[in-house]
């Protein structure tokens, strides 16, 4: 591939998915010495590649509030419109971009009713992601035959917040396609 089409290329390819530079070289990007200086230059700059939630602050994830997971094969990072829990239950919830029409995860769940680590399943709480940008809202829920979900809540590194991981299975609404949920994370504030 010319140095040209491999820019054509790119640029498909980026304006397409969020990419990050793992994902590039996974997918059999050209070693260095094999691109031309023009090419090399126009590599994905990294404030252009998709962040991974838990490199901004190591372990402890994120700063500030979120909701992160991975579904369809991409992580979701939302860290808009983060809602926490009340005194008894509530809904987490948190948008990818600033936009309440972009991309939501929401949990709606009990809240820990002893010591931390606790963990809560499906039976009276769901996990939802909804695709608010597309036309028509794409819906993915746990509240199905074959949906699951668990939360585990953990003790809170930041004061004031609860904080934990979970996991899903998802059925696209109007179809019969589960699709699972890995690497959920998620601090909120605590709203009591």
């Amino acid at each position: 591939m010319d140095a040209t089409s491999h820019r054509v290329a790119l640029l498909i390819l980026k304006g397409l998915v969020p990419l990050s530079t793992a994902t590039l070289l996974g997918c059999g990007e050209p070693s260095p010495s094999a691109m031309s200086a023009d090419a090399a230059s126009d590599a994905i700059a990294p404030e252009d590649a998709h962040a991974d939630p838990m490199d901004a602050a190591g372990d402890a994830g994120p700063q500030g509030n979120f909701v992160t997971a991975d579904i369809l094969g991409i992580t979701q990072l939302a860290e808009y419109n983060v809602m926490g829990l009340g005194p008894t239950w509530g809904v987490i919830s948190g948008n990818v971009a600033p936009s309440v029409t972009s991309p939501q995860w929401r949990l709606n769940i009990t809240l820990p009713s002893g010591p931390m680590p606790f963990t809560v399943d499906c039976t009276g709480n769901y996990v939802e992601f909804l695709e608010n940008d597309l036309p028509p809202q794409r819906k993915f829920v746990s509240r199905t035959s074959t949906g699951m979900c668990s939360i585990r809540f953990v003790e809170s590194s930041v004061p004031d917040t609860y904080e934990g991981t979970f996991t899903a299975l998802l059925r696209e609404s109007g179809t019969l396609f589960d699709h699972p949920v890995t690497n959920g994370r998620f601090r909120v504030p605590r709203t009591e």
